[in-house]
């Protein structure tokens, strides 16, 4: 949230969480947080038997199907989501700029989906990734998107591995405006040979995001907030941490090994384990 307030203060943002439960002094905190911005923010419940039968995994719990319920509680035209492993760090008025008369909604692609088929989608159609998306939510209440998804979800459990993100594509089936990926700069671009194995974004726009990232999605199973965690630009996500109440925030990984592991460079770390495999 801070992120977002402190790189966007010409936009007259509200923000809206659309959580199952909150304890009281957290809505007391991000309440400061957005009162000291001059923004307003809402809570909605979420009725947690709504997706009792959802699909989830170590990575994916009920709360990422939440997204689902946007058009159905929140009374606009038009809102932008955003995962909570995500910071923003320059403005998004480009994407408050779209005209989405025409779209479901607008989102960057996801690399590397080849499961077509399995999901009942058109074969031309592009996957987007879930954790940024700017919703036509005026047409998600005409066409009964959150139904479709329900019903999707219960013939089709065993198709789905992303959770809401299967979904959503599946529902949506390519209906979608795709941003430039600096909007969503995801931890696999980061990989080496990433443009050679995903060649789904044009390199100037690759080359854009990579020096000018407007949101930062640190997706995957490894987190910022992690001790152990890689990602190379983990210390903006610290950078915005320490101007919340959450700060002082320990690692929930901070256990004595790790922190060891964690001041070792790599080259020695990576000598220790190739020595330990050979005794084995």
């Amino acid at each position: 949230m801070v992120s977002l307030l402190e790189n966007n203060k010409d936009i007259n943002i509200h923000l809206h969480y659309i959580i199952d439960s909150v304890s009281e002094k957290n809505q007391r905190k991000l309440n400061d947080i957005a009162s000291s911005y001059g923004r307003s923010l809402t809570f909605y419940a979420v009725d947690p038997t709504l997706f009792e039968s959802a699909k989830t995994s170590f990575h994916f719990n009920k709360a990422v199907y939440f997204r689902l319920v946007m058009a159905e509680v929140l009374p606009f035209k038009r809102a932008l989501y955003l995962d909570a492993d995500i910071i923003v760090t320059g403005s998004i008025q480009y994407i408050f700029d779209l005209d989405l008369e025409q779209y479901l909604l607008a989102a960057v692609a996801n690399p590397g989906f080849d499961r077509h088929a399995d999901l009942g989608m058109q074969h031309q159609s592009k996957y987007f990734n879930a954790g940024v998306l700017y919703v036509n939510l005026e047409q998600w209440r005409k066409l009964s998107i959150m139904k479709n998804c329900l019903q999707f979800m219960h013939d089709n459990f065993s198709k789905i591995q992303l959770a809401d993100q299967d979904v959503l594509n599946a529902v949506v089936d390519g209906g979608w405006f795709e941003l430039p990926p600096k909007y969503n700069l995801q931890a696999v671009v980061f990989e080496s040979d990433f443009s050679k194995n995903y060649p789904c974004y044009a390199p100037a726009d690759l080359s854009s995001a990579l020096r000018n990232p407007a949101i930062i999605h640190y997706s995957g199973t490894s987190k910022p907030w992690q001790l152990r965690d890689a990602h190379p630009l983990k210390k903006l996500y610290w950078k915005y941490l320490m101007k919340t109440p959450y700060f002082p925030y320990f690692p929930d990984d901070l256990t004595f090994f790790n922190f060891i592991k964690w001041l070792m460079p790599t080259p020695l770390l990576g000598f220790i384990k190739g020595i330990a495999s050979k005794l084995q």
